[in-house]
């Protein structure tokens, strides 16, 4: 009796340890870009820019992406890449304004802000570089 239970228990044991190796893994990855840029990837950018113009305030390393979480600006402003539009301000989401937003700018692009009313405008963007 005890052989059969001893079998019986070995049985078991193999049919288990074959059912683990034939399940498939599962293991997962980040979706998106991953933060990185060497010790400091988080940037901010803060000042004014005077009535219709348009400021380059960074431009994005080349083999970066650089994400925007937060753009403010209590006049007209207008967030640009390299040129073309990426938001308006008075389109402004509100996971933009909050600091919560992932707008992603392409490696080596130029990160621009844009007053289209006839005064000083201020702005202030945060973001951070990341792997694309």
């Amino acid at each position: 009796m005890t052989r059969a239970l001893l079998a019986a228990a070995a049985l078991i044991a193999a049919i288990a340890a074959l059912g683990l190796s034939v399940l498939p893994s599962a293991s997962a990855q980040p979706s998106g870009p991953v933060a990185t840029g060497g010790t400091h990837p988080w940037k901010d950018f803060y000042g004014s820019t005077a009535g219709t113009t348009t400021s380059v305030i960074y431009t994005v390393p080349a083999d970066r992406v650089f994400v925007v979480t937060t753009f403010g600006s209590p006049a007209v402003g207008i967030l640009k890449e390299s040129g073309a539009t990426k938001i308006t301000y008075t389109a402004l989401p509100e996971a933009l304004s909050n600091g919560n937003a992932h707008m992603t700018f392409q490696p080596g692009s130029l990160l621009q802000v844009e007053n289209q009313g006839p005064n000083p405008m201020s702005w202030y963007v945060e973001g951070y570089l990341a792997h694309p």
